[in-house]
């Protein structure tokens, strides 16, 4: 059933009246004297004339928002009937952020696939927990010894699941690596991938879409966006092995040899010794969101997800660690969590369940925080006409370059949520969830018609 927030209203226009007619009585009186106007009087009279000028002012902007949110009420209306007759199941919640109140909602606690919109609450728990500067780090030390150009030991990479880590930086740390003096390694080239469990895949992730550059493989250690820079597709599942062979192959290139078998993993956490720790590469949360929500990464996704783990635990972080996050901040928001379901960080899963009212108390609790949160995720998500997966969407008309959202795609299921502002300056927070589609296109022109509505 379609619901609407209470329009505020004086009790009587006649008592308003009664109010003009005395502040005219009292600006009267003032001007009235025995023999003239005092310079107090005249500054009484403006006074009450600027006064009688605001409550008229007042009065003109409250009956425009009736009149806006009469008109926007009365075309949703029409748009919900076209939901009802469609062949797809639709959930909508518009939330009035700058009158902190509900704007309009139906089906909006029904619990749908949100797609890639949850990579919104993953985003957003970051910041809140992490900070905008919270980081990334990949870090390299060595044991042993180095004597006349050879490293007696092993040399070891430390991986923290830095989805930006590309192959600039890998080449850097081949230089870092000569630059050391070494000529050749008679160790091991030792990837520490204990970071994190040793699970590959999220829960409830298709089999079918492995492997390709969409599917991330759920590992500590990996560089240039696990696409192999020499085409070998099948490394992608075992993108922490290609790490050290190409840094290998990095390696032999600049004259630092080593044994045909030089390589491997360890799950068990690597003793850095400070004193012998010679490269790293940081990448903050403020650095990764442009590219996790303008083009709906997944990697960068499930790299935020493990890093929010990794705050609970040194070593074999789990999912499970970094849901718990999610939760938490669900909380936090006043968002009741019995109608929803989290069992990844990038929404990949078909098991995730969310509502359409909990979206919009989310982008709610990052609007509060506006500094900390806000700010930093209004500028990163994509917009309409003009950027990211928005960018061939609502070209034209009063949505394009003002509607900023996420995109939600899975093959049944088609998601809106974001931020727009009306035509009476008021900011807009929404969600639009489509779920049971065999016509993903049919949908988004749905949203994108509801996103006009919204900012005509």
């Amino acid at each position: 059933m379609h619901r609407t927030r209470k329009n505020i209203r004086c009790k009587t226009e006649g008592m308003r009246n009664v109010l003009i007619r005395a502040f005219i009585s009292t600006a009267s009186i003032a001007m009235m004297g025995c023999g003239g106007h005092s310079a107090s009087d005249r500054l009484s009279a403006e006074s009450d004339s600027a006064t009688l000028a605001s409550l008229e002012a007042r009065k003109a902007r409250e009956e425009r928002d009736r009149a806006w949110s009469r008109q926007l009420h009365e075309r949703l209306q029409t748009i919900e009937e076209k939901a009802k007759a469609a062949n797809f199941n639709t959930a909508l919640c518009v939330y009035d952020l700058t009158d902190d109140s509900l704007f309009s909602a139906f089906n909006e606690q029904k619990t749908m696939i949100p797609a890639s919109t949850h990579k919104l609450l993953t985003s957003i728990t970051a910041l809140d927990t992490l900070g905008e500067n919270g980081k990334f780090r990949t870090h390299a030390f060595y044991e042993g010894s180095i004597e006349q150009g050879v490293l007696k030991g092993d040399l070891c990479v430390v991986g923290g699941f830095d989805p930006a880590f590309s192959y600039q930086d890998l080449q850097r740390l081949a230089k870092a690596v000569k630059n050391l003096g070494i000529q050749r390694i008679a160790g091991h080239i030792v990837g520490d991938i204990s970071m994190k469990d040793s699970l590959r895949l999220g829960y409830g992730w298709s089999w079918d879409d492995v492997p390709s550059p969409v599917t991330p493989c759920l590992t500590p250690l990996f560089f240039n966006h696990q696409r192999p820079i020499d085409g070998r597709m099948n490394m992608i599942m075992n993108a922490d092995e290609y790490f050290l062979q190409m840094l290998q192959k990095e390696l032999k290139a600049i004259g630092v040899e080593s044994k045909e078998k030089a390589i491997k993993l360890s799950s068990s956490p690597s003793d850095t010794r400070q004193n012998k720790a010679f490269f790293t590469v940081t990448h903050t949360i403020k650095d990764i969101l442009p590219t996790l929500l303008q083009e709906s990464d997944n990697l960068y996704a499930e790299a935020l997800l493990y890093r929010l783990a990794a705050t609970q635990h040194n070593a074999h972080a789990t999912a499970k660690d970094g849901i718990s996050h999610l939760w938490n901040l669900l909380e936090k928001a006043g968002i009741d969590k019995k109608r929803l379901r989290i069992v990844d960080g990038s929404g990949m899963s078909l098991y995730n369940g969310f509502t359409a009212e909990a979206q919009v108390k989310l982008l709610r609790y990052a609007y509060l925080k506006k500094k900390g949160i806000f700010d930093v995720l209004y500028a990163s998500l994509p917009v309409a006409g003009e950027s990211g997966t928005m960018m061939e969407r609502m070209k034209e008309g009063t949505a394009h370059g003002n509607v900023h959202a996420k995109t939600g795609t899975h093959t049944n299921a088609s998601c809106l949520t974001g931020y727009a502002t009306a035509s009476n300056g008021h900011l807009l927070a929404f969600s639009i969830l489509c779920n049971g589609t065999t016509n993903r296109y049919g949908c988004r022109q749905f949203q994108d018609e509801i996103c006009q509505e919204l900012t005509k």
